[in-house]
């Protein structure tokens, strides 16, 4: 069990947004009680990229991280990219 883990600019990377819910489902396995996910990646949409198959709405993103477990809380963006906060609650 972990206490924290930090992506940036990871979730894209995945190539097909379809993945990212299971990532963020593996990485919810790691966190120990109260443990924090913090992810920033760009996001499409209004102020966003233009590629929706790569990268996910805000609203989208919350949701595949929400899936896996967590409570979601966006803490903002800048430029393209949203950064999140998911707290593992046990």
């Amino acid at each position: 069990m972990v206490d924290a883990v930090i992506t940036n600019q990871a979730v894209h990377e995945l190539r097909h947004k379809r993945h990212a819910p299971q990532l963020h489902q593996r990485v919810s396995d790691l966190l120990g009680p109260n443990g924090i996910y913090l992810v920033a990646d760009h996001y499409s949409g209004t102020g966003g990229l233009q590629n929706p198959q790569l990268f996910m709405s805000v609203d989208e993103q919350r949701q595949a991280l929400e899936q896996s477990g967590v409570n979601v809380t966006l803490l903002g963006t800048l430029g393209t990219l949203a950064l999140y906060r998911a707290e593992k609650v046990r």
